[in-house]
């Protein structure tokens, strides 16, 4: 029997971030959606129905914050947020808000991997 592929939703308003992030998880799956609005994410996120979402903290239209909450009492999909500010309150906040892990930008390759891989 062949292994189930997960599907990812990236949340990510920077097209050029998008790429990069894209780039790692297609090493993990190629079930791969990408969502440039927080408003957009909440509709893909019932349309694909993913296995995780990756999502970037500040993303112009709502808060990276309001969203993890939002995702996380009414979804049951981990979340790992994204953040390219070095202070570890954002990383605080984060898990605070229900997030399953925070990465700071850049982030070195294998940590991404492992990150999905451990919350999958």
């Amino acid at each position: 029997m062949g292994k189930k592929t997960s599907k990812i939703l990236i949340i990510e308003n920077n097209k050029k971030k998008q790429i990069e992030i894209k780039d790692q998880v297609d090493k993990i799956t190629k079930e791969i959606y990408i969502s440039s609005k927080g408003a957009q994410a909440l509709n893909d996120i019932e349309k694909y129905n993913p296995d995780l979402v990756i999502l970037d903290l500040f993303l112009g239209d709502i808060s990276g914050y309001e969203l993890t909450r939002l995702i996380k009492n009414n979804y049951n999909i981990p979340v790992i947020t994204l953040t390219n500010n070095s202070q570890i309150a954002p990383f605080i906040r984060a898990h605070q808000e229900g997030a399953d892990a925070c990465l700071f930008l850049p982030f070195k390759q294998k940590e991404l991997q492992n990150t999905i891989k451990k919350l999958l």
